[in-house]
């Protein structure tokens, strides 16, 4: 699919990145549309439209619908059932399977510390585990 100039396209999250993806598809003569909750977001206050909704709203994902040619999204915390309400119209190839996949922390690094070198980590679900995490670190025999 070729998306020709002055088309608008849409941007899920409207952080700092997003604000970027805004700014150079602005250069590029597309319009934007941005979905985030924040009333400030970066790339809501530089996009054409700025949908301030939840990420699952049906409304707002309705309007990217109706009104854009391309989504993509700023970072992996996407709804996957978003994705899946997005994909009557639009195809997630490469984010759908694993923000589907990952719904936790835990799982993101899990999944992808099977194809990435990612740094030692522990999970950590409350204080206690916290507290002991610490002390066996400090003191390995204990």
């Amino acid at each position: 699919m070729k998306l020709v100039p002055k088309k608008m396209i849409a941007m899920l999250g409207g952080g700092q990145l997003g604000r970027y993806f805004v700014m150079a598809a602005h250069k590029l003569g597309y319009k934007v549309t941005v979905l985030d909750p924040d009333p400030e977001s970066p790339a809501g206050r530089v996009a054409d439209i700025h949908l301030n909704y939840a990420y699952d709203n049906k409304e707002a994902l309705d309007k990217i619908i109706q009104t854009c040619e391309a989504v993509s999204t700023e970072f992996e915390n996407i709804p996957a059932e978003s994705l899946d309400y997005l994909n009557k119209k639009f195809k997630f190839i490469l984010m759908q399977m694993p923000l589907g996949l990952c719904k936790t922390e835990s799982e993101k690094k899990h999944f992808f510390g099977k194809m990435l070198y990612l740094l030692d980590f522990f999970m950590l679900s409350n204080q206690s585990k916290i507290l002991m995490k610490l002390v066996k670190s400090a003191f390995p025999v204990f």
